[in-house]
C-alpha cells in the first residue's frame, strides 16, 4: 500500500486545527485547574493560570455542604435507565418499521421523523411549564 503524501494545505489545515483547538479547550482546562486553587488563591491571582498551592478544600466544602455524591448517584441512575429505555424501545420499534407492514405505516413514520427534527432546546421551556 501506497502512502500518500500530505501537501502543504494539508500542513497548513492541520496547524490551523490544533491551534483552534488549544482556543477551545483553554476554559476547559481553566475551568479544571480552578477548582484545585484556593478561595485565596482566586480571588488574588486572577491571570496566573496554574495555583501556587494545590488544594482539594472546594471538593471538601461542596461534599460538605450538599449532598453531591446523592445528585451524581440520581444522574447516574436516570442516565443508565433512560439509556436501556431508549435502547430497546428504538429496537422494537424500528424491527416493526423494517419488517412489518400495517396502514399508516408511511405516516407515522414521518411523523417520527419530523419530531426528531425539532431540537430538544426548543421544547425546553413549555415542558417545564408544562409540570
Amino acid at each position: 500500500m501506497k502512502k500518500k503524501k500530505l501537501k502543504k494545505q494539508h500542513y497548513i489545515i492541520i496547524a490551523f486545527m490544533s491551534v483552534f483547538s488549544v482556543i477551545l479547550m483553554y476554559p476547559l482546562a481553566w475551568t479544571v485547574v480552578t477548582a484545585f486553587k484556593s478561595t485565596a488563591d482566586i480571588r488574588m491571582n486572577r491571570t496566573k493560570f496554574f495555583p501556587t498551592e494545590w488544594t482539594l478544600y472546594g471538593f471538601q466544602t461542596a461534599f460538605e455542604k450538599a449532598p453531591v455524591g446523592r445528585w451524581f448517584i440520581n444522574s447516574i441512575t436516570i442516565t443508565a435507565v433512560i439509556t436501556v429505555v431508549i435502547i430497546l424501545s428504538s429496537t422494537l420499534i424500528g424491527y416493526v418499521f423494517a419488517k412489518y407492514e400495517f396502514r399508516g405505516k408511511k405516516a407515522l413514520f414521518i411523523v417520527m421523523l419530523a419530531t426528531m427534527m425539532i431540537p430538544g432546546q426548543v421544547t425546553m421551556i413549555p415542558r417545564y411549564l408544562m409540570i
